[in-house]
């Protein structure tokens, strides 16, 4: 596994490269992640097999903030810029903000998006998360990182339910995924910016095959969410996989059956038409 950059026009992406496979696949990691805390366990497997790639989004990990804007075009702009210089054509799998910014870039039409899976997302939000992920932004602009980290720490313990002994180490990688903020305030208000302006009418123009994975247990984007999502899609080409026994944090919450899940969807995204 390889850690890489790419300079745009306002950022550096930092980003992970394992694998030489003919398939590329391209992993999008949620709010206060990187790379390496969401897909660590995804990339050793799977990249055996496929040409994977992880991407640290605008403002996390070692990906710089730039001149951030707060909005999924921009995200999802950043994802299309990737695809373009360096993935190429390729299978696209997000994780909560992950997935809603893939599913944006699949709406958008373009040939490098050849399958989402998206993963615990949601293509609108209630006003009630919206004033959550103001109030993230607000207290990042106050600087009141002590009290945002506090919060994560909670909020951690209630997105694991496979293997909940994983939460305080995980909340850890969370807070430093984060740096100074700048990053984290941008999603959080590009996230509550889809209250004025939901991705859910965009979603009629995708094209390419989506799975939507969702997590029996998951709290935050439960399966009311992925019913939206499907709901908005065109029937063709579209799918739901539960994973049982996981919260949010899937990935990590229970990586080996997430794992073999990715797995055999990418699989049936290989077999012929």
């Amino acid at each position: 596994m390889i850690r890489k950059r790419l300079r745009t026009d306002d950022i550096e992406i930092s980003y992970l490269e394992a694998g030489t496979g003919d398939q590329s696949v391209v992993f999008i990691h949620g709010m206060a992640e990187t790379a390496d805390s969401c897909w660590a366990h995804q990339l050793a497997a799977l990249s055996e097999s496929y040409h994977c790639f992880a991407v640290d989004l605008r403002g996390h990990g070692e990906s710089t903030v730039g001149a951030a804007d707060a909005t999924l075009e921009q995200l999802g702009g950043d994802l299309l810029t990737f695809l373009d210089r360096v993935a190429g054509p390729a299978v696209v799998i997000g994780f909560s903000l992950g997935a809603t910014i893939a599913l944006w870039a699949a709406a958008q039409q373009s040939p490098h998006v050849q399958h989402v899976i998206a993963m615990g997302g949601s293509s609108v939000i209630s006003r009630t998360t919206a004033g959550f992920f103001h109030d993230k932004a607000a207290a990042i602009e106050r600087h009141e990182l002590r009290a945002v980290h506090e919060e994560m720490r909670e909020e951690v313990g209630a997105m694991f339910k496979a293997h909940p002994d994983k939460a305080n180490e995980y909340g850890a990688r969370r807070i430093a995924s984060i740096g100074e903020g700048r990053g984290y305030a941008n999603a959080a208000l590009a996230m509550a910016r889809m209250r004025e302006h939901p991705l859910q009418p965009q979603l009629q123009q995708v094209t390419c095959t989506v799975d939507v994975v969702g997590g029996e247990h998951d709290l935050w984007c439960p399966q009311k969410a992925s019913d939206i999502i499907l709901a908005g899609l065109p029937s063709d080409g579209v799918g739901f996989t539960q994973i049982p026994a996981v919260g949010h944090l899937m990935s990590v919450d229970d990586p080996d059956t997430v794992t073999d899940t990715l797995s055999a969807l990418l699989v049936k995204a290989n077999e012929p038409k």
